[in-house]
């Protein structure tokens, strides 16, 4: 695939599928973004399931400002050069004494987090569970923050999981997939008129 073969279609925002949370901050400046530039980046999507892969808060900002089509990249999720990946944490700061101990547990699903084996049922409770601690330390002074090399590896998750939680109505915490493409995906602004 190329990106001459790359083509972006105009979708009816409300036949997506998103599967992430987003972050509140980021919200507001990409529906400010919006308002200001009348222009957006197209959303990439799964073309069988219609499942969001990536551009939730221009999703969520387009369902805010009640535009009812979007510009998106349909994509087939099963193609072995679409790959999920993960955002490490990196904690910067003195976690007090004891801190983790109240989010050890038990579970299936387990992963080394501060020096301690945080568990849970699923990777999807999981990962909420993570998101809650990195929201706690934030709350201590705490920043935590995700990059795609090192730090605390958060569960893997496969796309039939991804695709899963979707369709079931679930959301991920934000930033909780990285997907990667090995294939360029063109660049390109869409005008909010030419979705019309």
């Amino acid at each position: 695939m190329s990106a001459a073969d790359i083509t972006i279609q105009s979708l009816e925002v409300d036949s997506l599928v998103p599967h992430e949370d987003v972050i509140r901050n980021k919200l507001l400046q990409t529906i400010s973004n919006m308002k200001n530039h009348k222009a957006m980046h197209p959303i990439i999507v799964d073309k069988n399931s219609l499942v969001i892969l990536d551009g939730h808060h221009r999703y969520y900002s387009a369902k805010i400002l009640g535009i009812r089509k979007i510009p998106a990249i349909l994509l087939d999720y099963k193609d072995e050069r679409i790959r999920v990946g993960k955002w490490f944490r990196e904690v910067y700061g003195k976690v007090p004494n004891g801190f983790m101990s109240k989010f050890e547990g038990e579970g299936e699903v387990c992963i080394d987090f501060l020096g301690h084996r945080v568990c849970s049922f699923s990777p999807y409770s999981l990962l909420w569970k993570m998101h809650w601690i990195e929201e706690s330390l934030a709350q201590l002074g705490i920043r935590v923050t995700k990059n795609p090399e090192k730090g605390f590896e958060p569960p893997s998750l496969s796309k039939d999981y991804v695709v899963d939680i979707a369709k079931r109505g679930l959301r991920f915490p934000p930033k909780t997939t990285r997907h990667m493409y090995e294939f360029i995906i063109p660049s390109r602004l869409v005008t909010l008129d030419e979705l019309i």
